[in-house]
C-alpha cells in the first residue's frame, strides 16, 4: 500500500490546479502546516477476501486538500478537487510494491479535522484499490 502514494504523488505534481502546492506524502518530510497544501496518505484499508493462500486488500488512499479561507478558496479548492477526481479515478496503477493494483476508484469525500488550523477550509478525497496479498502456500 505504501508503494502507491510516490506514484500517486507524481501524477498529482503535473496538475496546474495544484501548481505551487506544498505535495507530501505521508511516508516523506514535508511542511504539514504550510498553505496551500495537498497530504498524500492513508485513511484506512480492509480486508475484502481470504483464501487459505492469500488476502484481497483494499485500501483507502487520501488526498487532503487544503487552502486559506477568503476570496478565492472554494474556486481553488473546486479546481483541487475536480483535477484529483480527474487524475485518479479509473487509473491503473500497475505494479508497485510487488504486486498488482486494480483501478482507483473514487470512494468519499470529507470535512478535515481542523482544531488546532484556524482559518482554512479544505477537504479528503479518499479512492480505493484492491490487491493481493499472498499468504503461506
Amino acid at each position: 500500500m505504501i508503494a502507491l502514494l510516490d506514484p500517486i504523488k507524481t501524477r498529482l505534481q503535473l496538475l496546474p490546479a495544484v501548481s505551487g502546492w506544498a505535495l507530501f506524502t505521508a511516508a516523506e518530510e514535508g511542511d504539514r502546516k504550510a498553505v496551500p497544501r495537498a497530504a498524500i496518505g492513508f485513511s484506512s484499508a480492509r480486508v475484502v477476501g481470504v483464501r487459505t493462500t492469500a488476502a484481497q486488500v483494499e485500501p483507502s488512499l487520501a488526498i487532503t486538500l487544503v487552502v486559506k479561507r477568503g476570496t478565492g478558496a472554494a474556486a481553488a479548492l473546486e479546481a483541487a478537487m475536480g483535477a484529483v477526481i480527474e487524475q485518479l479515478h479509473n487509473w491503473f496503477p500497475g505494479e508497485h510494491g510487488g504486486r498488482s493494483w486494480e483501478p482507483m476508484r473514487l470512494a468519499q469525500i470529507t470535512d478535515p479535522d481542523f482544531e488546532s488550523e484556524e482559518g482554512l477550509i479544505g477537504l479528503t478525497l479518499a479512492f480505493t484499490t484492491q490487491a493481493l496479498y499472498p499468504g503461506q502456500p
